[in-house]
């Protein structure tokens, strides 16, 4: 006869006897993921919120969800894999998972300046604006003193040429 199996669940204070038990191909996302809510680590954190059944993870309004390198508003257990996901973002196993404000403020994308950097692109066009003017400026006078040597050279080479002609027509 083959030896019978019997099966037991540790806990922290005892060891129970398992009697009945049943195979279940889906995964238990909190125990599988084990997620670490922890917040000391990160400034101005806070907590994520749990769905009484534990199927999703979400913030309060107007807080980002930080899962792994991922961000997003709802996290939802993938009973599949045992991994909570957001489409194709999912928060590794033993990954942090903490609320965090947008970055972003005034519409996805956008971002401030300030004073200091609005100043010095301001001051900066104009100084390339200036130095496009002082460049110009200098092209166009050594433009027009080369014209003034060249037409002063022709004239003079000119009056010699008849010059020399007169002379050998006298």
């Amino acid at each position: 006869t083959e030896p019978k199996a019997e099966w037991f669940l540790t806990t922290s204070d005892k060891i129970i006897k398992i009697t009945e038990a049943m195979c279940s191909a889906e995964f238990d996302c909190p125990l599988y993921s084990k997620l670490n809510f922890d917040c000391e680590k990160f400034d101005g954190c806070t907590p994520a919120r749990v769905s009484p059944d534990q199927s999703k993870i979400n913030c309060s309004a107007g807080l980002e969800l930080k899962f792994g390198d991922h961000t997003g508003s709802t996290i939802t257990c993938n009973v599949g894999d045992g991994l909570y996901r957001d489409g194709g973002n999912f928060a590794p196993r033993g990954a942090s998972v903490h609320c965090q404000k947008s970055k972003l403020s005034g519409g996805a994308g956008a971002r401030r300046m300030s004073a200091a950097t609005v100043v010095g692109i301001v001051v900066g066009s104009i100084a390339l604006l200036i130095i496009a003017v002082i460049t110009l400026l200098l092209c166009l006078k050594w433009r027009r003193k080369r014209k003034e040597t060249q037409s002063t050279h022709s004239t003079t080479t000119n009056n010699e040429e008849v010059k020399t002609a007169r002379r050998y027509d006298s």
